[in-house]
């Protein structure tokens, strides 16, 4: 458990950084910049079981610098539209979405044979075709995907540049 700490820590500093970065663009693009008066947001997209305290930890790093994180409550996963909408919503409020890939696939969403990790981790990606967002997608090297289905998503994200849109 010491190692999977330290890469969560690690990763939270990456986001860190990032977010920066960001932050430091944003202000050489414009010339009377005003103080930033609101911190970044972040999406931190919703995982399977197996990475819901990393997720929590995440959570809790960004929280504690001052960083929002979205979504603040639980997603609708009982009406497609509705979850659709938002996460839409909170995208567009978002300069990064997070999205942690686990063994097992997240709770589905009704009327989708998508569950609720790969049907965020899609919007994210269109999303970021038209709009200004980056996206980081984490997969830990040692991951074996518990069934046909979860293995199939992860080939996805590793060979389809769809799906790896600004990520």
């Amino acid at each position: 458990t010491a190692l999977a700490l330290q890469k969560i820590n690690d990763i939270a500093h990456g986001i860190l950084h990032t977010l920066e970065s960001l932050e430091q663009e944003e202000a050489k693009d414009t010339v009377d910049k005003q103080p930033i008066s609101n911190a970044p947001t972040v999406y931190l997209a919703e995982t399977s079981y197996d990475f819901d305290e990393e997720r929590n930890q995440i959570r809790r790093e960004l929280e504690a610098i001052g960083i929002r994180v979205l979504p603040e409550g639980d997603l609708p996963i009982r009406n497609p539209d509705q979850f659709r909408e938002a996460v839409h919503d909170a995208l567009e409020l978002c300069s990064l979405s997070i999205h942690i890939i686990g063994a097992c696939r997240s709770v589905g969403v009704a009327g989708s044979t998508d569950d609720s990790t790969r049907l965020q981790n899609q919007l994210a990606a269109d999303w970021s075709k038209e709009h200004t967002i980056d996206r980081v997608i984490w997969i830990p090297q040692d991951l074996i995907p518990e069934d046909e289905e979860q293995k199939n998503f992860i080939d996805l994200l590793q060979n389809e540049s769809g799906t790896q849109s600004n990520a």
